[in-house]
């Protein structure tokens, strides 16, 4: 064979030698049957739509299973809530109240701001504790008795300790609470000539329930209502007894702190 054919032979071959490989290289990643058992060529740190990615610590081989590099990270779950442990906030709100005396009915309403502390005990996905609060408030109103007397009446501040049960449904919390309130109460009835006025302070029962969403491990959003109950504390007044009661309804949202 001539020398400048055997050149020509030569050069063609190194021209052609890259596509060829290239084009084996395409039909392989094409075969259904051999996508198993390639080797992979792409980027190792892509991530699929799911938001996972490889993990660089496994195998370059499909046949090193379990570390096949087809193998996918899962994607990582934020942490579930611990609802367990001790917690304090602050919350605040608004509520309604109905004030009977016995000789005419005041429905008041108004803003209240407080703080809380509890505990929670978990058992599985239920939690159960104690919680005590207070609110200070500014539930208040007056409304005409006669024509030339009225009467006015404030409610100060709510306290309660409650117990809480409550479900967890993931990040959330639902629960039903209930237990003991006092409250401070503030009356006055005036008209020509005279200003009758009287403070006590009243127990009662409280129950509701609500809802806590976890937006961390510590950080936790709640909602709630509550209504409460109070007995007939007799007044005294110069003017004679009577014996009111009281109605309040709340709601209020709330930012808790965990300390697990």
């Amino acid at each position: 064979m001539a020398l400048p054919f055997q050149s020509f032979l030569i050069a063609a071959s190194l021209l052609l030698l890259p596509h060829l490989i290239e084009r084996a290289h395409a039909e392989r990643a094409r075969s259904p049957s051999a996508v198993a058992g390639a080797t992979y060529y792409g980027d190792p740190e892509r991530r699929a739509l799911d938001g996972s990615r490889r993990d660089p610590s496994w195998g370059t081989s499909a046949k090193d299973s379990p570390t096949s590099p087809y193998r996918w990270r899962e994607p990582e779950l934020p942490p579930a809530p611990i609802w367990g442990g001790f917690y304090v906030g602050v919350q605040g709100g608004a509520g309604v109240g109905s004030f009977d005396t016995g000789f005419g009915g005041i429905d008041g309403s108004g803003a209240l701001v407080g703080a809380h502390i509890g505990y929670l005990a978990r058992y599985g996905a239920v939690a159960a504790g104690i919680e005590i609060d207070a609110d200070w408030t500014g539930i208040d109103d007056h409304s005409a008795i006669t024509a030339t007397a009225a009467l006015a009446s404030e409610l100060t501040w709510l306290s309660s300790a409650r117990f809480r049960l409550g479900a967890d449904v993931g990040p959330l919390l639902f629960y039903a609470t209930g237990g003991i309130a006092i409250a401070r109460l503030a009356a006055e009835a005036s008209g020509p000539g005279f200003t009758i006025s009287a403070t006590d302070t009243t127990a009662g029962l409280v129950l509701g329930g609500g809802l806590q969403v976890a937006l961390n491990e510590r950080l936790a959003l709640r909602l709630e209502a509550l209504h409460y109950r109070f007995s007939e504390d007799e007044l005294v007044t110069p003017a004679g007894r009577f014996d009111p009661s009281l109605d309040v309804t709340t709601v209020r949202a709330g930012l808790s702190l965990r300390f697990n």
